[in-house]
């Protein structure tokens, strides 16, 4: 969205020499900020500045307020992204104060809300409400390898995951990022490095079942319709549609489907991969067709979604909050489902797209295709993401090794 500026006299307050201060005016996203120029001038005066006739004192206004607009369009022009609080901090140089970290924080998330990604805003506001917790009212210029060593620390402590960690940081390195693209931060105080500080990855563990339990699962009898029937199918929509996401699935429209397979994108990359998207192709079985049918809306028209889990005109954050209802209550009756047959772990929406990528692997797919079919950007995502090989395949495969004739 363009920035707009302009030079605005502020008549609110007249000064005892009869003038007004002359205010910078910018505006952006629906929200108007003013900046003081140093400038006073009688609102005569003012319409005289741009004009032929304006006498010398008026010409010499008129050089400072082309210099001021010259000077802010340069500032916004090289600012990767705009934001009122990293514009003042180029523009109020002289004046400027330590950046609160909590500030740009907001202002970001502010911003994510605004483009309806809600998904990221919560997952910045939750980056935040955590750092704070450890560092109130910290500064860019505290933001060294030392505190994000400590911090870390800190999350160990109160048993949060490595992966949690690492989303966190990896929110915060962003907003330090483009704080040094914007001047805001330098750029030899940039913490995250080999050299510095590495955020963790973490590993995902045993998050997948079995082919058998999936045996289990599949044959297992519910009701027609029931709750559990229902969140039954739509894990296997899962686990069958490459592991598709159920964001995903309740985005899901019909001109998604080409013949026998489904075309998307994934709704957590649109946003970050605009000039490059990544498109995901799953193969309709059987299953999968009879779960559309038994579960999807009957107008197949292309614009319609084939589930009615969302309808026309949802804000981000209702979808967010639909989204959310429905994995819980899914994973509800899933436990269920797992208690009555006796599966292990946690029966979760996620452990359908986990059994996917995990059981293609133990089957012989390579990681570039498996790579393809979750819709990552690269084989070293997939490789984190994959559980490791079950323990009777590497018993399997010890045994093997001296499998072999006497001399």
């Amino acid at each position: 969205m363009k920035v707009l500026t302009a030079l605005y006299l502020d008549k609110r307050r007249k000064k005892s020499d009869g003038t007004y201060p002359l205010k910078l005016r910018i505006a952006f996203q629906k929200e108007r900020r003013y900046y003081a120029t140093e400038i006073d001038l009688r609102p005569e005066d003012w319409q005289k500045v741009n004009s032929t006739s304006s006498n010398s004192e008026l010409k010499k206004i008129r050089g400072k307020t082309i210099q001021i607009i010259q000077e802010v369009d340069g500032i916004i022009r090289n600012m990767t992204e705009f934001s009122f609080l990293s514009f003042e901090s180029l523009y109020l140089r002289k004046e400027q104060k330590p950046i609160g970290l909590e500030a740009v924080f907001k202002s970001h998330i502010s911003l994510l809300s605004q483009q309806g990604r809600a998904g990221t805003a919560e997952s910045y506001t939750n980056a935040l409400s955590s750092i704070l917790s450890f560092r109130p009212a910290i500064q860019f210029e505290e933001i060294t390898p030392a505190f994000l060593n400590e911090y870390e620390s800190w999350m160990l402590k109160r048993k949060r995951s490595l992966s949690t960690i690492g989303i966190y940081l990896r929110s915060l390195r962003t907003l330090v990022n483009t704080a040094i693209e914007n001047g805001v931060m330098k750029r030899e105080d940039y913490p995250f490095s080999k050299r510095k500080y590495q955020i963790p990855v973490g590993r995902n563990i045993k998050k997948s079942l079995t082919k058998e339990e999936i045996a289990t699962l599949y044959y297992y009898s519910t009701p027609e319709f029931s709750p559990k029937d229902k969140a039954r199918d739509f894990w296997f929509f899962s686990y069958l549609a490459n592991g598709m996401n159920f964001k995903d699935i309740c985005r899901l429209k019909f001109e998604n489907i080409h013949n026998d397979t489904i075309v998307f994108q994934r709704a957590k990359t649109i946003n970050t991969r605009r000039g490059n998207p990544i498109q995901i192709v799953a193969v309709i079985t059987e299953d999968m067709q009879r779960i559309m049918n038994k579960w999807g809306n009957p107008d197949n028209h292309p614009s319609n979604n084939v589930f009615n889990v969302f309808y026309n005109g949802i804000s981000p954050l209702r979808e967010r909050q639909l989204v959310k209802q429905f994995i819980k209550v899914t994973n509800k009756w899933m436990q269920e489902i797992a208690k009555d047959t006796g599966i292990k772990g946690n029966l979760t929406t996620y452990a359908a797209r986990h059994s996917f990528s995990t059981i293609q692997k133990n089957e012989g797919a390579s990681i570039q295709y498996i790579k393809e079919c979750l819709g990552h950007n690269s084989t070293q995502t997939t490789e984190n993401y994959l559980n490791a090989f079950p323990d009777n395949m590497k018993r399997q495969f010890a045994q093997h090794l001296t499998t072999f004739k006497k001399p």
